[in-house]
């Protein structure tokens, strides 16, 4: 099953002695290939819990901002953090209060 693979891997199995059999991820295959990667990265931080593999989620989020908007990525993350608020407190509902 194909799977999106970082950039050297293919360097990489090739230094290993074999030819590795890839290609190049069309623009409208690309976003589908990163929401599978994002899972896969996730559920492996999820067990894990390890900066390494929070490093790969980062990575594929990263990927997947520069498809999306950029600026305006940012620009809503601003957003939500004024009106809502970040994470930074620590603050964990007790019950199911309506927002």
């Amino acid at each position: 099953m194909p799977k999106l693979v970082r950039d050297k891997i293919p360097d990489m199995i090739r230094a290993q002695g074999s030819e590795p059999r890839f290609h190049v991820a069309r623009p409208e295959e690309y976003f589908d290939a990163l929401l599978d990667k994002l899972q896969e990265e996730t559920a492996e931080f999820l067990d894990s819990r390890t900066e390494a593999d929070l490093v790969d989620v980062l990575e594929v989020m990263d990927a997947i901002v520069h498809v999306m908007d950029e600026g305006r990525v940012a620009w809503m993350r601003q957003e939500k953090a004024a009106l809502k608020g970040t994470f930074s407190k620590r603050i964990v509902l007790d019950d199911d209060a309506p927002l």
